[in-house]
């Protein structure tokens, strides 16, 4: 296949059967002239045991920034090739790379993408501070310039191995489409080698994934792919549950911080749990309401247990004893800036019994502050009405007041 200019792209060297290498993602320009960075990119990448892959190999159809998105986040690292434009010298970086560099800086942090700058490109004002290598794009078999790369792809190699040892996943909409795949297959895996009803899902959040509902207008600052992966999360949830797995939910209610109003979402959020928990369900097609009927008759036989807390905690999402989700935000951002995903089995043991522990200690709590029957329910309906009040009435919405 030709690229744009019409030269012949560099094809990748198949790794030996079983292996799989690292992905390293690499952005260099369609021109000619970039053919011998391209090739001496690609072998100092193989040389530290990554897999060099460009975002134009795709032969999926579709969204191409979204493929490329995708396949940066698969990457361990990135390489940048920034040129000027339209070979003017003293030019910003090209518009594409500039975008595409701004991505990966998100997706993947700062310290795990290699920037390779032109001569005579101007520098990004944002990078500025930051370490970048300066490249002629007719001069790059110098020795000089390869052991610089290796240094830089070292240094960038070195923090994704650093990492990877703790196992983080960046960014919400990657955290979510984990949970789910997870989840369908930690179902799949239980139905086939054991009783379903020994899967326990086990989480802390605020309201959790069934209060998700399909009423919550989308908000600017979520990406509507993020928004419907959340409702796929709340399916998932309650497709384990009506296949016979049991939901051990720890939730923080939500509450106005000083005369914040609460967000419109959280608010129909918790008119959607206590629906769920009085029998009610919000739901918009007939498959969703029919696993909302599913959970209302797990909460009734004790499949779906909660109990609630006013100490903050990080987000929690324990699936079996096979992986565990932990959460953390930067302040006010949407979603997950970092989630840390756990598979070692004696850290997951721990973390079970950790929770355990936590959770039998707040039912308890729950229980003694109000009748045992409905004590959840109407201690959400207290939260959720001083929410509700105007600021000035609002002291807090404690649970455990």
């Amino acid at each position: 296949m030709a690229t744009k200019n019409g030269t012949k792209p560099l094809t990748r060297i198949d790794n030996p059967p079983g292996e799989s290498r690292p992905l390293c993602f690499v952005i260099i320009p369609f021109r000619s002239e970039f053919a011998e960075i391209e090739r001496l990119v690609f072998e100092t990448a193989r040389e530290w045991g990554l897999d060099p892959c460009r975002g134009d190999w795709s032969a999926d159809s579709g969204d191409a920034v979204k493929q490329i998105q995708q396949a940066m986040r698969q990457s361990a690292i990135a390489i940048v090739a920034a040129h000027h434009q339209c070979g003017v010298k003293g030019t910003p970086p090209n518009a594409n790379v500039a975008y595409e560099l701004g991505f990966a800086h998100e997706v993947l942090g700062s310290e795990r993408v290699v920037v390779l700058m032109e001569q005579g490109t101007e520098t990004f004002y944002d990078i500025r501070g930051q370490r970048y290598l300066r490249y002629d794009p007719t001069q790059v078999d110098d020795s000089g310039f390869k052991e610089q790369l290796q240094r830089f792809i070292r240094r960038a190699y070195s923090v994704y191995v650093e990492e990877e040892s703790w196992c983080v996943v960046r960014g919400p909409v990657a955290r979510t489409q984990l949970i789910v795949r997870d989840l369908k297959n930690a179902v799949e895996r239980a139905a086939n080698e054991r009783p379903v009803s020994q899967l326990i899902i086990r989480t802390i959040s605020g309201l959790g994934s069934i209060a998700i509902s399909d009423l919550e207008q989308d908000e600017r600052r979520y990406e509507p792919e993020y928004v419907e992966l959340l409702r796929e999360e709340r399916r998932a949830v309650l497709h384990a549950v009506s296949q016979g797995a049991k939901l051990r939910s720890l939730m923080i209610p939500p509450r106005r911080v000083a005369n914040e109003e609460l967000p419109e979402r959280l608010k129909i959020r918790y008119r959607r749990l206590i629906g769920l928990m009085e029998g009610k369900s919000d739901s918009l097609t007939r498959s969703d309401k029919q696993l909302d009927q599913q959970a209302m008759q797990a909460m009734m036989t004790n499949r779906c247990e909660f109990a609630l807390t006013s100490v903050p905690s990080p987000n929690l999402f324990i699936i079996g004893n096979q992986v565990a989700y932990e959460g953390f935000k930067r302040g006010h951002s949407p979603g997950f800036a970092r989630t840390h995903r756990e598979t070692n089995p004696q850290a997951i043991a721990q973390w079970i019994a950790q929770f355990d522990d936590l959770f039998l200690q707040c039912e308890s709590d729950t229980k003694r502050r109000e009748p045992v029957d409905g004590g959840v329910l109407q201690q959400l309906k207290h939260c959720y009405e001083l929410v509700m009040q105007s600021p000035a009435n609002v002291d807090n919405a404690n649970p455990a007041t």
